[in-house]
């Protein structure tokens, strides 16, 4: 389990577990405030809905296609003080048929494409994007989004020219990225970036996690709601 200061997260019947690059997206991430309802696609834990529903005072509706980590982040979202928020749904976001749009998608998506895969089937779904493909994941994103909304997803560095093509295809442009290195050594192995239908200059930040074992002052600074102090 994983305790946060105002949640906890059970996840042992998750194969994604969490991550510091999740937690960093879900701190990270900022919501303009005419957002009213949010959707989290690829839910897993309920970690994202719950960083979310923590600093805003939000609808959220979280989506898992997995039943036993769907009902393990239900258990974690039923348990924590932000429950009456979030609802949360089994189901492909390719063929669920939403009754709403949203202001904005949050996803920490399935990040590997035409790589071997192991044999955990539930590990594979979580990691790898055979079940939902990039392009798969833009079209549900644009399905679901208000004309005036954004989303926030956190990808492999190295896939970052694939996204910005794919987006643009569908009329998203990044506005904001936050390129992740584990230490001053470390090549950046992801990011998260924000994107919207508006086409302004882009705001790039870059994050160090770590210094010789040890959390950066701005690793603690954006953590400190959650879990450092």
């Amino acid at each position: 389990m994983f305790q946060f200061k105002q949640f906890l997260i059970l996840q042992d019947h998750c194969a994604q577990k969490v991550s510091e690059v999740a937690c960093i997206q879900g701190a990270w991430t900022k919501l303009n405030d005419h957002c009213k309802h949010v959707l989290d696609i690829g839910s897993g834990t309920g970690l994202l809905s719950l960083m979310i529903a923590q600093r805003y005072d939000i609808l959220i509706d979280a989506i898992e296609i997995d039943e036993a980590t769907y009902n393990q982040g239900k258990e974690n979202i039923d348990r924590s003080p932000f429950k009456h928020r979030i609802q949360c749904l089994l189901g492909d976001i390719k063929n669920f048929d939403l009754k709403t749009k949203y202001d904005f998608v949050i996803t920490n998506p399935p990040f590997f494409e035409k790589q071997l895969q192991g044999p955990n089937d539930k590990a594979n779904l979580a990691k790898h994007s055979s079940q939902l493909k990039l392009d798969e994941l833009l079209d549900a994103i644009d399905k679901v989004l208000d004309d005036e909304g954004g989303f926030s997803i956190l990808f492999p560095f190295d896939r970052k020219i694939e996204l910005e093509q794919q987006s643009a295809r569908l009329g998203y442009y990044a506005s904001s990225y936050l390129i992740l290195k584990h230490s001053a050594l470390h090549e950046p192995k992801v990011f998260i970036g924000l994107f919207s239908k508006q086409q302004n200059e882009i705001v790039i930040e870059n994050l160090v996690i770590k210094e010789n074992g040890i959390y950066t002052e701005r690793m603690k600074e954006l953590m400190s709601e959650y879990y450092l102090k």
